[in-house]
C-alpha cells in the first residue's frame, strides 16, 4: 500500500507539471515468442507494473521473438550483466541449477491447481534464493500450459502407438527420456526449427501445449493432436542479478510484486487465450483424442526412479504433498 501510495503521488506531481518522469533505471527485456503470445504479454504486463509502482523511475523494454538471443544465449547474457531480464523453460534453467529438472518430470502435478500451490509455496521460494548463486534473480513464475503429444502420422492414445514415433523436446534429458519411455524416440531440435523438422520428415511430431501448437502453426504439418498431459509446463521470468543489485530497495520491492501480479494474470489471459485457439483448431479439423493416461503415467515411472535420485532428497515427496 505505500508503495503504491508513493508513485501515485509522484506520478500526480509529474502530470500537473506537464512533464514525463525520467527513468533513473532502464532495462531490457528478451523473450523468445510472438508479440501474440500469453508470455509476451504478461511481459509487457509486468514492465507497465513495474513503471507504475515506481512512479516511473524503473522502465523496461520488452523485445519478443529471440530479438535478443535464443533461451540459452539470453541466461548467459543475465550472467554476465548484459541482459537484465528474460523468460526461459526450467528445463533449460536446469542446465545452470540442476533442482529445477524436478519441473520436467512426467506427470508431477496433479492439475493446474496444484501447479498454482506449488509456485507460491516456500519450495519455489527456496529455489528462488539458490539461482542466486549462479547470478540469476528470480522474478515470476510462468504458466505454460499442459504439454500434449501431436505428430503428422497418427492419433495416439497408448504407449504401444508411440512406437516409431520422432517427437521433438528441447535439450534436456528428462524431456528426451520422458519420450523415450512413452514409447516414442525424443528428438532435440531447436524451437524455431520445429515447423520445417515436422515438415520435412525429420521429426514426426512434438509435445506441447494447444495454444503453443496453434501460435507456431504446427496444426499446418502436425493433424493429430493427443491429450496426453505429461507435463504442467513451468517457466520463470528471471533478472541479472547484477541488475538487482542496481536498484535501491523500494524498486526491488516494487518488481517483486509486479512479478506476483504477473504470474496471476499470465493465468488467467493463457487459459482464456488457449480456449480461444482450441475452438479455431476444431474448425480446422484437428483430430483431437483423450489418451490413456493411466498407461502413460505408468510407463513413465523409470523417468522418476532415473531421474529423481539425482535430485535433493526429500524434493518431489514436498511437492506431491503440498495442498491445493
Amino acid at each position: 500500500m505505500k508503495l503504491g501510495f508513493i508513485a501515485r503521488v509522484m506520478a500526480a506531481v509529474f502530470a500537473v507539471a506537464g512533464i514525463a518522469p525520467a527513468a533513473e533505471f532502464e532495462f531490457q527485456f528478451g523473450g523468445g515468442l510472438s508479440e501474440e503470445h500469453p508470455h509476451t504479454i504478461a511481459h509487457r504486463h509486468f514492465a507497465k507494473r513495474v513503471e507504475e509502482l515506481t512512479g516511473g523511475r524503473v522502465k523496461i523494454e520488452v523485445f519478443p521473438s529471440n530479438q535478443l538471443g535464443a533461451e540459452r544465449e539470453r541466461i548467459e547474457a543475465l550472467q554476465m550483466g548484459t541482459l537484465d531480464f528474460t523468460k526461459v523453460m526450467t528445463s533449460v534453467l536446469a542446465n545452470f541449477m540442476p533442482e529445477m529438472n524436478v519441473f520436467s518430470l512426467p506427470y508431477l502435478y496433479k492439475g493446474n491447481a496444484h501447479f498454482q500451490a506449488v509456485i507460491k509455496s516456500d519450495i519455489c521460494k527456496d529455489m528462488v534464493k539458490g539461482l542466486e548463486k549462479v547470478g540469476i534473480k528470480g522474478i515470476a513464475w510462468y504458466f505454460a500450459g499442459n504439454r500434449c503429444i501431436y505428430n503428422s502420422r497418427r492419433p495416439v492414445n497408448t504407449p504401444g502407438d508411440m512406437r516409431g514415433l520422432k517427437i521433438r523436446v528441447p535439450e534436456n534429458p528428462v524431456m528426451i527420456d520422458t519420450i523415450n519411455a512413452m514409447g516414442g524416440t525424443g528428438v532435440p531440435v531447436n524451437l524455431a526449427e520445429i515447423y520445417t523438422s515436422i515438415r520435412t520428415g525429420v521429426v514426426d511430431g512434438a509435445e506441447n501445449s494447444t495454444l503453443f501448437y496453434y501460435e507456431q502453426k504446427h496444426s499446418e504439418v502436425a493433424k493429430f493432436y493427443s491429450y496426453t498431459n505429461h507435463m504442467v509446463d513451468t517457466n520463470i521470468a528471471i533478472m541479472s542479478l547484477e541488475s538487482w543489485n542496481r536498484l535501491p530497495e523500494d524498486c526491488q520491492k516494487a518488481v517483486e510484486q509486479a512479478g506476483r501480479e504477473t504470474e496471476e494474470f499470465l493465468f488467467s489471459k493463457w487459459l482464456e487465450i488457449e480456449a480461444d485457439f482450441n475452438k479455431r483448431l476444431e474448425e480446422q479439423g484437428i483430430a483431437f483424442n483423450q489418451a490413456d493416461v493411466d498407461a502413460f503415467r505408468e510407463a513413465c515411472r523409470p523417468v522418476w526412479q532415473k531421474h529423481g535420485s539425482r535430485l535433493p532428497a526429500g524434493l518431489i515427496d514436498s511437492i506431491l504433498n503440498i495442498k491445493f
